[in-house]
């Protein structure tokens, strides 16, 4: 797989699960160049989108876990209680050949995360 494809297929991923729940979400973000997951050579394309927004972050949270693993991803849900910041419910759901997710929502909003999948190339290539 080329670099733009795997771009084009992790945009569409974080498209369709932006689209999951009707929030105020922000356009697309051009993507940040990482190393590949777990020491692996080459480049993946990671993409964030945040809203604040007063949320139920569990009600979401079940939400996004039950969509994801309905698109075939094996999700791994995780909370951490902050005290009086409330509880932080979070997710990773990844599978292979797929482009891969994860999400952070709180009382105070959302962050959705969209991983494209590993290609060959360098970070290096698309610094600024």
């Amino acid at each position: 797989m080329q670099p733009e494809e795997a771009k084009q297929e992790a945009v569409a991923f974080l498209r369709e699960s932006m689209q999951h729940e009707k929030l105020d979400w922000p356009a697309v973000p051009e993507p940040v160049a990482t190393e590949c997951a777990g020491g692996a050579n080459g480049v993946r394309f990671e993409y964030m989108v945040t809203v604040d927004s007063k949320i139920d972050p569990e009600r979401l949270a079940r939400s996004y876990e039950a969509f994801w693993r309905s698109r075939g991803l094996n999700v791994r849900p995780a909370e951490e209680d902050f005290g009086k910041y409330g509880i932080v419910y979070g997710a990773t759901a990844r599978a292979d050949g797929k482009p891969w997710g994860a999400f952070e929502f709180s009382q105070r909003g959302v962050n959705l995360y969209a991983y494209s999948q590993c290609v060959n190339g360098s970070p290096n290539d698309y610094e600024g």
